[in-house]
């Protein structure tokens, strides 16, 4: 080691296998060098690493017999994503490859290079394989590791380690260890869908862990990057955006000029080099076939890959042993990679409406891991994962657009609506919503100024449901119907299966500003006639009319179903009744949030409680529910009515339950 004003003397010289010509670097990075490489590393060393990795394990399968499995979650991104603040977006970024690929290297390089400290162990990073024995897996499973570098970010980077692939049915090296230091599991799932085909650890990482194979040549490794893109496809519907491809290469980077690896033009040139390779490869070219059956012709592998990416990006990586300087820079780049990619999704992100904040996106996690292990060949929607997950607002916009999703969703023919039709079939349960929301307030029930009043949150619920919620219009020659709302509609026209059957758009087969008019007008007209039975002749039964009103409503069809709808399990051949019930909005009015559950499953608005109820005589504060007021008690129960409710006066303040002393 040497001083700057030392090194200026030195001569030209070469490293000891005489091929890389020694470079100025400075003792961090020969000491970060020195911890990327695995076989600086002791026995005593390794075993350790090993068992403390054990703990960043983020999910896994577990093979419980010859015939059953299981998918642990652990609390791994919880713990992590605790010090995220709420106006924070994590990005979540897989790294994939076959055993021995390098990844576990590329984030413990990105760790080091970006956070101080690294290069002495402070930062919690990957385990790296042994290059002594490359074909033997190292970690189980998908780790997850922080970059601290990016906590105060707006996007907080989160890396996945995906177990390589090829490892076959070989246990890795963490699985024998037997320490499991600070592992929570959060969920232990039984995969209801395995059988003993399924029961092998290499069947599991092939087809359920992100993966892609590398290769000598980049023509390989483009092409298994598409095969891959396409077995998941179809698993999942109203996906927000497409992933974004990087491609780190560390073994043909020799035949790229050098000038070419910090250059921008990289990508375009390799991709404008092997554009003709789609017509080569069997494989690919049934894919060009597919998509040509789909409306959609593809000449170049360019135009294959954005079948499948939102965008894609390669980086020369080059090995240890060539200059250290150069390893470093060519990290920076991929770094700078990463940015844009994080940016990009993040625009399209907020395009879709699902900018997830670590709390929101650990429950579509959730979601996700609950879905996959009841049924692997049924497509994720996250448009219902969104509806479930939506925060409680009080605005009568919200609560029409919830109760017109319920609609589409117990319609008995769903393929037959349109949007006009939903907001059609809608409108007397609005008008007498409408009615009951005027009675309670006592304020005027003027036709004009009613209408006038709501007129800004049906717009805005109608223009919310169509670019939200209403799905493309498209039908193929089969009468099959695209699930796809406008917001989430990047892979093209899916229908309730996942298959893709069509290239294009969104198809907009009703206009927004003619389904309000509609609306507007056939609720005024709804409104008017309701507003003629309304008895008024003493005070204060007018709201008691309202509710009677309300009430013959909520139990006329199609609403009647809506509170009850059955649904069919084609992989038992069973039909259940599933109950509506939403802790968002309150169906007994469409303009509350809803706080008091009935046995029946209904939730019901203080304001609902004391309308659809009768005082208790001898207990003050207390309502009587005979009969609920969406579902008329058909449902069973195990409580018999009446059902008792404690309310709160008016003047009851607000009451604050400390649990932390």
């Amino acid at each position: 080691m040497v001083c700057d004003r030392c090194w200026e003397k030195q001569l030209a010289h070469y490293s000891d296998d005489g091929r890389v010509p020694h470079e100025k670097c400075e003792p961090e990075l020969r000491k970060l060098m020195k911890r990327l490489n695995p076989s600086s590393f002791s026995d005593s060393r390794r075993i350790g690493e090993i068992a403390f990795q054990a703990s960043t394990k983020w999910f896994g399968v577990r093979i419980l017999s010859p015939t059953d499995a299981a998918l642990e979650t652990t609390s791994r991104f919880n713990d992590l994503s605790m010090s995220v603040v709420d106006d924070k977006f994590p990005s979540l970024l897989s790294f994939v490859g076959e055993t021995g690929a390098g990844k576990s290297t590329l984030i413990s390089a990105l760790l080091g290079f970006n956070c101080p400290g690294a290069e002495f162990g402070l930062v919690e990073s990957p385990l790296i394989g042994s290059s002594a024995d490359p074909d033997t897996p190292t970690s189980c499973d998908v780790h997850l590791f922080a970059d601290p570098s990016t906590a105060n970010d707006e996007r907080p980077r989160f890396y996945a380690d995906c177990e390589g692939m090829d490892g076959g049915n070989y246990p890795p090296l963490m699985a024998k260890t037997k320490r499991k230091r600070d592992l929570k599991y959060l969920q232990n799932l039984k995969l209801r869908w395995v059988s003993s085909e399924h029961c092998s650890r290499s069947w599991m990482v092939k087809n359920l862990y992100p993966r892609s194979n590398l290769d000598r040549t980049l023509e390989s490794v483009l092409s298994r990057l598409i095969k891959w893109a396409d077995t998941v496809l179809e698993t999942a519907v109203n996906q927000p955006l497409l992933p974004y491809a990087i491609v780190a290469a560390d073994t043909w980077y020799q035949h790229i000029e050098k000038i070419d690896w910090w250059n921008d033009t990289l990508t375009m040139k390799q991709l404008d080099k092997y554009a003709g390779c789609i017509h080569k490869d069997p494989e690919l070219q049934v894919l060009v076939n597919v998509w040509a059956g789909r409306q959609k012709r593809v000449t170049t592998l360019l135009e294959l890959i954005q079948c499948y990416y939102s965008g894609i990006k390669i980086v020369c990586i080059p090995r240890m042993s060539k200059s250290p300087p150069l390893f470093r820079r060519q990290y920076q780049q991929l770094n700078i990679a990463i940015t844009e990619a994080t940016e990009l999704a993040k625009r399209r992100r907020i395009q879709s409406g699902l900018l997830m904040n670590s709390e929101q996106l650990a429950t579509y996690l959730n979601d996700a891991f609950n879905h996959y292990s009841k049924n692997l060949y049924e497509p994720f929607n996250f448009l219902q994962s969104a509806f479930q997950r939506r925060p409680v607002e009080a605005y009568f916009q919200t609560h029409i657009i919830q109760a017109a999703y319920l609609l589409i969703r117990t319609h008995s023919s769903e393929e037959t609506l349109t949007a006009r039709r939903t907001f059609t079939e809608l409108a007397p349960l609005l008008a007498s919503s409408i009615l009951l929301d005027v009675c309670r307030k006592g304020k005027s029930a003027n036709i004009d100024s009613v209408i006038e009043r709501y007129d800004a949150h049906f717009r805005a619920a109608v223009r919310e449901f169509c670019q939200e919620t209403w799905p493309c219009s498209f039908i193929d020659n089969k009468g099959r119907r695209c699930v796809n709302v406008s917001t989430k509609h990047q892979k093209g026209h899916q229908i309730a299966n996942g298959k893709v059957v069509a290239a294009g758009g969104y198809v907009d087969g009703d206009r927004i500003h003619l389904i309000c008019e509609g609306s507007i007008k056939e609720v005024s007209l709804l409104y008017g006639t309701l507003l003629e039975r309304l008895d008024k002749s003493v005070v204060g039964l007018a709201r008691c009319s309202a509710v009677a009103i309300q009430a013959e409503v909520l139990a006329r069809q199609p609403y009647s179903q809506m509170w009850s709808y059955g649904q069919t399990d084609p992989t038992i051949n069973t039909t259940t009744t599933n109950i509506a019930f939403s802790h968002h909005t309150c169906f007994g009015c469409l303009f509350s949030v809803p706080t008091h559950a009935l046995p029946c499953a209904h939730v019901l608005c203080d304001a609902c409680i004391q309308d659809f109820s009768e005082p208790d005589q001898e207990r003050q504060w207390v309502r009587m529910v005979r009969q609920c007021p969406l579902c008329g008690n058909n449902n069973e129960s195990a409580f018999d009515p009446p059902w008792n409710f404690h309310t709160d006066p008016r003047q009851a303040s607000p009451r604050v339950l400390s649990l932390d002393g």
